[in-house]
Formats: C-alpha cells, structure tokens, sequence
C-alpha cells in the first residue's frame, strides 16, 4: 500500500503478513502491466521483446477487463441482496428527499403533452416545425 495507509496500518498496530495479504490479489494486475511496460522499452533491440509487449499488452488488458466484470458482478449481487437497505432514505437526507419530491410535483404540474394542446398550438407548431425542416434542405 501507498505511504499514508502504510502509516495509519502501523499505527493501527495492525499485522504485516495479513496486510501484505490482503494486498496480493492486485499483484496479478501489476505484473503485467509492469512487464508489458519493461518489454516495450526494450522492443527495438529484438523481435522477441517486440512479441512480449504486444503479449503482455494484450495480458493487462485482459485481466483489467476480467476484474471489471468481477468488480460489476459483486456490485450488482449487493445491489440485489441488499436493495431495500441501499435505497432506503436516510434521516439526514430527508432535506434532500423533500427537494426531490418537490422538483417531481413542479414538473409534474407543468408538463405540457401534445394531446392536451389547443389544436391551433399544434397546427402552428407543426407548420414551423416543417418550414424549418423545408429552410434546412434548401
């Protein structure tokens, strides 16, 4: 881990090993990419450095995109097991649950739909609605 969390891990009195562990996953990560990077600085000596970037390219990509599912997959199994507990509303927000509501209503009374226009608003919206259609084509 970086500095700050590799500090506040010690001050924490927390265990080396099991710190090191859990940060070991992202190490199938890493490596490809850190090799993919070695091997493309070295890609003009030899045809085989050539090959192991482009390898290693297509390795990091790959994994980065297998871990993207991964990371999609796990968000969705909580969205689905714990629904009711993410979309519940919280007591401090309940300011920001009135402003929506709020904001729901206002569109709500102003919305204006086609069947309830006046039929002569219609017909004029119509007719410059086809004459700027006419205008652009000419």
């Amino acid at each position: 881990p970086d500095w700050p969390v590799s500090v506040l891990a010690g001050i924490l009195n927390l265990s080396l090993v099991q710190c090191e562990l859990g940060t070991l996953p992202i190490i199938f990560f890493i490596i490809p990419c850190s090799l993919s990077g070695s091997f493309y600085m070295m890609r003009g000596t030899s045809e085989v450095w050539t090959r192991s970037g482009n390898l290693m390219l297509a390795a990091s990509v790959l994994i980065s995109g297998v871990l993207w599912v991964i990371a999609g997959w796990a968000i969705q199994n909580q969205l689905e097991n714990n629904y009711t507990e993410l979309t519940r509303p919280l007591p401090q927000n309940v300011d920001l649950e009135w402003l929506d509501h709020r904001d729901k209503m206002l569109k709500k009374a102003a919305e204006i739909r086609w069947e309830t226009m006046p039929r002569g608003v219609r017909w004029l919206y119509a007719f410059c609605a086809m004459t700027q259609i006419l205008v652009c084509h000419l």
